[in-house]
């Protein structure tokens, strides 16, 4: 797989939205890049996967 130029040196993570995660990683500098709607099947009900992106600091 061939890295974009753009995409160097960041990293990406997928959380569960709904769960506190996304503030809890935005406040440690991590920023949405994307969210897929109703991804995450789970008992409780459905839930969104929030992807994330980290650039170097």
């Amino acid at each position: 797989m061939q890295t974009q130029p753009s995409q160097q040196g960041q990293l990406h993570i997928a959380v569960r939205g709904g769960a506190g995660l996304e503030a809890f990683y935005g406040r440690l500098g991590w920023r949405e890049t994307g969210r897929r709607p109703g991804v995450l099947r789970l008992p409780a009900g459905d839930r969104d996967e929030v992807l994330m992106c980290l650039a170097p600091l």
